[in-house]
């Protein structure tokens, strides 16, 4: 290959950076219709760019565009095998999909290939809760909050769990740490929501 298409290519990898920068800072803003269109714009002049096809994914799943997303993410995956977050996403559409195994599949593949992944674990105890295995969803949701104890959701969430097996005043912590963590994350629906359930939870 000659240096002028060397060049050429890293060009054309710098100018797709760019633009699904300025995708994800769209997405950001929820403007999606122009975040799918620079995804797209970047896909097309670096097409074996993961990130840009896992980002359009987002934007797509944000959209509500669930098969679409899937797609993307499955292309993410192949060209590049190890993508953990391509396969967690690919894991929360099939989940949103009701295809429970395939994402619990995907959930563990992307901790498989990174064992730290608390998203991941988070997600696959939301899985195993929905699907009736609360103590398997107790160590998934743990797991999460040991590798980020700042995950408000997963507290909350290993709240709501102690609760339905009768923990109440485990509950009763985890549902305080989440609305804490809401709180400095300055996220006020959120502190709201865990409000209003502390309050009809009555713990």
């Amino acid at each position: 290959m000659s240096i002028r298409s060397l060049e050429e290519i890293g060009n054309k990898k710098e100018l797709s950076r760019d633009l699904n920068k300025l995708a994800v800072i769209y997405e950001y803003l929820g403007r999606l219709d122009e975040a799918e269109k620079e995804c797209r714009e970047a896909i097309r002049i670096y097409p074996d760019f993961a990130v840009a096809h896992n980002n359009l994914g987002v934007v797509l799943y944000d959209l509500k565009r669930y098969d679409e997303a899937g797609e993307e993410y499955r292309e993410a995956i192949r060209i590049y095998p190890d993508f953990a977050v391509a396969y967690n996403n690919l894991g929360v559409v099939l989940y949103n999909l009701k295809r429970y195994d395939e994402a619990g599949e995907e959930y563990r593949e992307a901790i498989r290939i990174n064992p730290n992944y608390a998203v991941a674990h988070y997600n696959l105890g939301n899985l195993l809760n929905a699907r009736g295995r609360k103590e398997d969803a107790e160590v998934e949701y743990r797991e999460a909050l040991r590798i980020n104890p700042d995950l408000a959701e997963a507290h909350g969430n290993l709240g709501i769990l102690y609760w339905k097996t009768g923990k109440k005043e485990d509950a009763k912590k985890e549902l305080e740490i989440a609305k804490r963590l809401f709180d400095e994350q300055g996220r006020e629906a959120d502190v709201k929501k865990t409000e209003q359930l502390l309050k009809s939870l009555k713990v």
